[in-house]
């Protein structure tokens, strides 16, 4: 695939739940046409399942973990995949 030539940072909060911003970050990049977004060195609590949008290039840096909380009814409701 070929993606924009946009570059952005995301800025995420630390101890708190980062998926809201990340997915704004995602979406906001999406509307745009699309690119590569940058997601800094840091550990990051997302509480729920982040969703990407095409044309959007998710790059996490070295040092960088998103760390998904262990809650199921944060995932809810169950989205069917095909692979």
């Amino acid at each position: 695939p070929r993606w924009a030539n946009r570059e952005e940072t995301a800025t995420l909060p630390v101890g708190n739940d980062a998926r809201p911003a990340l997915q704004e970050a995602i979406f906001h990049l999406h509307t745009r046409g699309g690119g590569r977004l940058h997601v800094p060195a840091g550990e990051y609590d997302l509480h729920g399942p982040i969703r990407l949008w095409s044309g959007v290039n998710l790059h996490l840096a070295e040092g960088c973990l998103l760390r998904f909380s262990g809650h199921p009814p944060d995932f809810l409701p169950p989205v069917a995949q095909r692979w």
